[in-house]
């Protein structure tokens, strides 16, 4: 029998490019090699995508307080983590039961919140945790609390990975490298762009960022870059594909208020999520 695999994705509402990554993997497991079972906190995109591979899917909701996203639950104070953490243990006891009855031999943990929610849980059922570290950024204790309860861990670039090599150098061994995979095919060769939907002329510059519209990925950055640069380059177009978590709408707005003399101009595109990367990075 293959060994049972438990993917946990911690934020089953959205589609960025880490849950796709997941999705890619999981259409394209041998299962004779391991048997996926994936977990969520919650119903959205993501589940609807791993049942349609016909994948088995546990969403055990996470009480409400918990559930938050945005940074909300790095406000609290220290009673609020201890609350937080009595809130998080019957979730934990009924998740280790679980992992238990199928016999899960290791839980994918997506970031660092899914290795601290599935902390208890994991230890409770003596299931190693592996992380998959996608971001370099510094958390101090939570980080070194998620050092400890991981037993293994892959950061997604070397320069993330020396990183925290460097941050918690008694675990620098468990740490180690697996690169995003990217499928490189549908952009290799030639086919439509956005620039007629959008109505970019196709012999204007366009610069762009694609991502989620959140501090992190430096929305305020690029927006004060086009707007810096429109003057110097009349025929630069600015493109911002992406969308904001329900957390980050205040942010989105405060860019488009920002960005909305050149999105007057006809020079700012928004078009929100697109489903189309290899046609979004054709227009750039």
């Amino acid at each position: 029998m293959p060994p049972t695999i438990v993917f946990y994705q911690s934020s089953p509402q959205h589609l960025y490019g880490g849950q796709l990554d997941v999705l890619r993997f999981l259409a394209h497991v041998d299962p004779a090699r391991l048997s996926p079972v994936i977990l969520t906190p919650a119903e959205g995109p993501f589940v609807d995508r791993v049942r349609a591979l016909n994948l088995p899917v546990q969403v055990t909701p996470l009480p409400a307080e918990l559930a938050r996203t945005g940074g909300a639950l790095l406000q609290g104070s220290a009673w609020d983590r201890i609350r937080q953490s009595a809130l998080l243990t019957p979730w934990s006891l009924r998740v280790a039961r679980w992992l238990r009855a199928i016999g899960a031999q290791v839980v994918y943990a997506n970031n660092r919140r899914a290795v601290l929610t599935l902390g208890l849980a994991a230890h409770l059922a003596r299931t190693p945790i592996f992380w998959h570290i996608k971001q370099d950024l510094d958390r101090g204790r939570m980080d070194a609390l998620a050092m400890r309860l991981m037993s293994r861990a892959a950061a997604c670039s070397l320069d993330v990975q020396q990183a925290f090599h460097q941050r918690h150098p008694a675990h620098a061994k468990r740490i180690g490298y697996a690169p995003n995979g990217v499928p490189l095919g549908p952009f290799s060769g030639p086919g439509p762009d956005m620039r007629p939907k959008l109505g970019i002329p196709p012999d204007a510059r366009v610069v762009g960022l694609v991502g989620s519209l959140t501090p992190r990925k430096g929305v305020d950055l690029f927006v004060d870059a086009a707007l810096g640069l429109a003057q110097d380059f009349p025929d630069a177009h600015f493109l911002l594909a992406g969308d904001a978590p329900d957390a980050y709408q205040a942010f989105k707005q405060a860019m488009l208020a920002r960005a909305q003399p050149l999105i007057d101009a006809g020079r700012f595109h928004v078009p929100g999520w697109v489903a189309d990367m290899p046609a979004c990075y054709r227009t750039l």
